[in-house]
């Protein structure tokens, strides 16, 4: 078997992807591992683009925070006001929900869904996929520190051990307590990202396809065991998550190796459209969702096929006309920046 070297942007592109057919169809049990997949390869960026490009600046903290916002949120604000008007027409009760929350958890829910900050915390999110904007922005407020305490090699090997310590024990002792909620658990995938980065881990070929043929193999285990599949698909068992944490693992030789290829136009512009599809698809998932709910498994591929289809093609408009602007202004003010700089 050869060694499979994808493209960066196209990795985060079947990433989202997988997060959408996840939603759509539970037989594709991966979403929850592409999203710590995504944490993985966030560290790596947001490390690299941090030793390139704001570590130079005059202010390097306040121009990556304000780099990093104006990304993250202007794609977030538009879906977040397309939800509200999709939940409006096709799913009332949770207008109702909303409602009937007393006022201190109303106060919570907006002021969340405005920073995203507890996002994850909250008993029902409009868009249920951004509860890893919210681990992402708590990464961002965090990270002066953990490069801080990763920016040696030695300190990098003690800050893993120290933050996977961290994660198992919030996943055992504290699994339902706040902290659960927060970015601490997911703090460890972020610092493997910052890994690959500083210490340019490049994986050898007999690795990588030890690691692929491992990651297949549960796959298959997973698919061909009734009871192992049963626990698997379902999102909310522990078993789910653990799965998801564990073979997330053996896609990190897949992921160094995605990283080190050299990518293009087209491959950048999956890379910047698979944001807008991580986010859009849940959109038109609730009128899908609305429609479906009485319908058999036959019933519903129709349905399905119509769903993939404008989540696909609306999320490339999106980009086109919406986010790829915005993210050519935002580049364009860091060059600036640069240049004043020189």
């Amino acid at each position: 078997m050869p060694q499979i070297m994808l493209k960066p942007g196209l990795v985060r592109f079947i990433l989202a992807s997988i997060v959408v057919l996840f939603h759509v169809a539970k037989v594709v049990y991966l979403g929850t591992l592409a999203v710590y997949c995504f944490f993985i390869l966030s560290g790596y960026w947001i490390s690299l683009m941090y030793d390139l490009k704001y570590a130079k600046l005059n202010s390097p903290v306040q121009e990556f925070y304000t780099s990093r916002l104006y990304r993250l949120f202007p794609v977030y604000y538009l879906f977040i006001a397309l939800t509200a008007v999709v939940t409006l027409i096709f799913d009332f009760d949770k207008v109702r929900l909303i409602a009937d929350m007393p006022l201190v958890k109303q106060l919570a829910f907006w002021l969340s869904n405005i920073t995203l900050l507890g996002y994850n915390q909250l008993m029902y999110k409009p868009i249920a996929p951004a509860w890893s904007l919210d681990i992402e922005v708590q990464f961002y407020i965090l990270f002066p520190l953990v490069i801080l305490l990763m920016g040696k090699r030695i300190n990098r090997v003690v800050t893993l051990l120290g933050l996977a310590l961290v994660a198992i024990i919030i996943e055992t002792v504290f699994q339902n307590s706040f902290l659960h909620g927060t970015v601490l658990p997911y703090l460890v995938y972020f610092a493997i990202g910052i890994s690959l980065n500083k210490d340019k881990i490049v994986f050898s070929r007999t690795t990588q396809l030890i690691c692929n043929l491992l990651f297949v193999a549960v796959l298959l285990v997973h698919y061909l065991s009734p009871g192992l599949f049963q626990l698997v698909k379902d999102s909310e068992t522990s078993y789910h998550l653990h799965f998801s944490q564990l073979a997330s693992l053996l896609l990190v030789p897949l992921l160094a190796g995605s990283v080190r290829v050299k990518s293009n136009k087209l491959d950048r512009a999956l890379g910047d459209m698979s944001y807008v599809l991580y986010l859009s698809h849940w959109v038109w998932f609730i009128p899908y969702n609305h429609y479906i709910q009485n319908l058999t498994t036959v019933q519903r591929l129709p349905y399905m096929a119509a769903y993939l289809v404008l989540t696909f093609a609306m999320a490339y408009l999106f980009y086109r006309y919406y986010d790829r602007p915005i993210e050519e202004r935002r580049r364009r003010l860091a060059e600036q920046k640069e240049l004043s700089r020189v």
